[in-house]
């Protein structure tokens, strides 16, 4: 009976493609379905055999971890912007935003009261 491995509903695709070159690379026997316009289908990574079911949940788990680790230390590596430095960078957007906003407090707090 077949096992579904790995979902591939949330991952993207270097992700997949990472758990498929795994899985090759440790002579893994799987095979993938493809999501469904119509929803019936998910797209997966399914082994047909329970064989491999602990090695390859083993690799996974391991590649998870290593992936988690990459992504919070590229996060953290990268520095954060200050508001006063991305303002710096795009007051446009800002003060834009700030227009439109007391614009919306305006039409709100002046608009015509109609008795119920």
């Amino acid at each position: 009976m077949p096992i579904k491995l790995f979902n591939l509903a949330g991952a993207s695709e270097d992700e997949a493609a990472d758990i498929r070159e795994l899985l090759q690379e440790n002579n893994i026997v799987y095979y993938q379905t493809p999501h469904s316009q119509h929803g019936i289908d998910q797209a997966a990574i399914w082994l047909r055999t329970d064989k491999h079911l602990d090695k390859a949940k083993k690799l996974i788990n391991e590649y998870q971890k290593q992936r988690a680790i990459a992504a919070r230390y590229g996060y953290e590596s990268t520095p954060q912007k200050s508001f006063t430095q991305r303002f710096k960078e795009d007051k446009f957007s800002y003060i834009f935003f700030i227009l439109i906003f007391f614009v919306v407090v305006f039409l709100l707090l002046s608009g015509t009261h109609y008795p119920m």
